[in-house]
């Protein structure tokens, strides 16, 4: 299928081979180029507005003249998919963008990051976000005996680095990529094995608003355990140190008071998600949570094993929104009065059916308290809203 669209300031190409005039197209600020491979990237510095663009299944148009006269300094969001391209050559493509800020990479089977020294991603000296997903060997070249925070340590990223995303990576295998990276404001990595605690660095967390980890360790056990564990015996941090207001992590055991502490101060949002082993909260973990006097979200993702909320929820003063999603096991909510009343909105998604009848009639507790059910019915698939 071949689709041209244009609205002055985005323009979509996909599968296009006809002719354009981008000498008229100087407003465009947005494009996408899928399934072309005959518009040379030396045509689109005639784009003199151009900020973002995203290419999809344009290996030879990006192959094409890639030289020191392509540059296009206005883009300053650049999305690769789905790219047969390989190190040496994706560095020459940076160089073509030189004031990216935001880099997005997904499934570029075939794309392994040079070293430092060889340009990289270094050459993006405005860097701030990196998104990786899919690829599967970005950092395969990578030795992971040779990670930390040495001065001849690999590390992948600049240190301009504020927002980093990785997930579906196998090759990402050590913490120790990341050790430079003390100016993160964001940190996700997720859908992943066999990640290593080897050079973690504390301080990567010390700026961290928000952290998502499920990535699990060789033997199967969550890494969050230990990014949690080296927080809280580091000498480096101190309770209260960490910035941290939304916290994901697929390991409640490791949620402990010494952590709690850390957290206590600014922590907003947490997410349980994917723990496949925690069937109840021990009463030391129902204590830890207590501390965390700032928390206005909870939610609990398909802990498929999870038996019963933590008890001592009408302790969160500050909490405004439970959620449940597919924890099929979890039979029962607390009575009326085991909820905060500072509570005011309850979600549940494909949940128990014995725990959609508690939640409906959880809905005359007040006008401001609102109860959202999601379930799931078949004949054909369809999620529903009570």
């Amino acid at each position: 299928m071949k689709k041209l669209l244009y609205d002055k300031k985005g323009l979509r190409i996909e599968g296009y081979t006809g002719d354009l005039a981008f000498y008229n197209m100087d407003r465009v600020e947005l494009m996408e180029i899928s399934d072309v491979s005959d518009i040379p990237l030396s045509d689109l510095k005639r784009l003199n507005s151009l900020r973002s663009i995203h290419f999809k299944r344009c290996n030879r148009m990006v192959f094409g003249e890639l030289n020191d006269t392509v540059v296009l300094h206005s883009v300053a969001n650049l999305h690769i998919e789905e790219l047969q391209i390989t190190g040496e050559l994706f560095s020459h493509v940076l160089r073509c963008f030189p004031a990216v800020s935001e880099l997005i990479i997904k499934k570029c089977k075939s794309l392994d990051f040079l070293s430092m020294e060889d340009g990289g991603l270094w050459d993006l000296r405005m860097l701030q976000s990196f998104t990786g997903y899919d690829c599967g060997k970005l950092f395969f070249g990578w030795p992971m005996g040779q990670v930390g925070r040495g001065a001849h340590a690999f590390k992948p990223f600049p240190p301009s680095l504020t927002e980093l995303d990785i997930s579906f990576e196998p090759s990402m295998q050590s913490m120790g990529l990341l050790s430079n990276l003390t100016s993160l404001t964001s940190l996700s990595l997720t859908h992943s094995r066999e990640l290593t605690m080897n050079g973690f660095n504390p301080l990567i967390t010390v700026n961290l608003k928000k952290l998502c980890v499920d990535y699990l360790d060789q033997e199967g056990i969550s890494i969050a355990g230990y990014v949690l564990s080296e927080i809280a015996r580091s000498k480096q941090m101190h309770a209260g140190s960490l910035l941290l207001e939304e916290f994901k992590v697929n390991c409640i055991s490791e949620v402990t008071a010494p952590i709690c502490s850390h957290l206590a101060a600014t922590l907003h949002t947490l997410e349980f998600c994917f723990d496949k082993k925690v069937t109840a909260f021990t009463e030391e973990q129902e204590q830890a949570l207590q501390l965390l006097t700032s928390l206005q979200s909870l939610q609990f993702r398909y802990c498929e094993n999870l038996q019963s909320l933590p008890r001592g929820l009408d302790g969160l003063s500050s909490l405004k929104i439970l959620g449940i999603q597919g924890c099929e096991e979890i039979l029962s909510l607390p009575p009326k009065e085991g909820f905060p009343t500072s509570l005011g909105s309850l979600k549940l998604i494909y949940c128990r059916p014995e725990l959609t009848e508690q939640a409906l009639k959880l809905r005359g507790r007040g006008p401001w308290f609102l109860v959202k059910i999601t379930v799931f019915k078949t004949d054909p698939p369809r999620a529903v809203d009570l």
